[in-house]
């Protein structure tokens, strides 16, 4: 919380759920509402929260043959950035337990999310 850049030295990050940032060791003693999370799924919070790319376009694609059906599911799964099963455990966890820390309940619709990269 004091803008520092926080050391990589370490397998986890210590993360504040309320504050919503990586804290360095100096900081860490006085934030109360941590939680570790490895630095794979803090690059990927990072890169969920930037700018998404336009997904590549198929209805050009497609007009030039129409016997192709359009899509019927929502491409979620594209909107993710690559990562490993243990990535998304990990960020899916960081992401439900800051939502707990500020609504102060779970979320009623949490168990309607994915558990595992292979279902999106």
């Amino acid at each position: 919380m004091c803008g520092r850049d926080a050391e990589r030295s370490r397998r986890r990050a210590s993360f504040s759920l309320v504050g919503g940032g990586v804290v360095c060791e100096n900081c860490r003693p006085s934030q109360s509402h941590l939680m570790t999370a490895s630095w794979d799924a803090l690059d990927a919070l990072r890169e969920l929260a930037s700018d998404p790319e336009p997904p590549p376009s198929t209805a050009e694609e497609n007009a030039d043959n129409p016997s192709q059906p359009p899509p019927t599911s929502f491409p979620i799964g594209r909107l993710f950035p690559a990562m490993t099963p243990a990535i998304y455990r990990d960020l899916r966890g960081l992401l439900n337990r800051t939502l707990e820390s500020l609504a102060g309940q779970k979320p009623r619709m949490q168990p309607f999310l994915p558990d595992k990269l292979d279902s999106l």
